[in-house]
């Protein structure tokens, strides 16, 4: 068995080409591109929210809204299918976090004094 190796000179005028070919594209920030600002819009903080929270957005009747797949406690079959815009998303947060606020302050005065 021999071993070859390769000339590294008849590589070198590919190797420098493929350099300026990577170096070029990351000189030019990606935002300063039209086509790229355009091919994905910025989410807001919130729909990113909703991303992590395993929501990923549809469009219904020309609305975008975010859907996700909740299967009942307990249950292995079936699941419903919740779905909303982002206000009205924001909405019911909200007013989950008001319930649990005002259910732990019950819990901690019962008399209400």
């Amino acid at each position: 068995m021999s071993l070859v190796l390769a000339d590294p000179s008849a590589n070198a005028p590919a190797t420098e080409a493929a350099r300026a070919a990577t170096a070029a594209p990351a000189a030019t920030p990606a935002a300063a591109t039209p086509a790229a600002a355009a091919a994905k819009p910025e989410l807001d903080p919130f729909e990113k929210h909703l991303m992590a929270s395993g929501y990923h957005p549809e469009m219904q009747n020309g609305e975008k809204v975010y859907c996700r797949k909740e299967t009942p406690l307990g249950s292995r079959v079936g699941g419903v299918k919740n779905c909303g815009t982002a206000e009205q998303l924001k909405l019911r947060e909200d007013q989950t976090k008001q319930g649990v606020g005002q259910a732990q302050r019950a819990s901690v005065n019962p008399k209400g004094n």
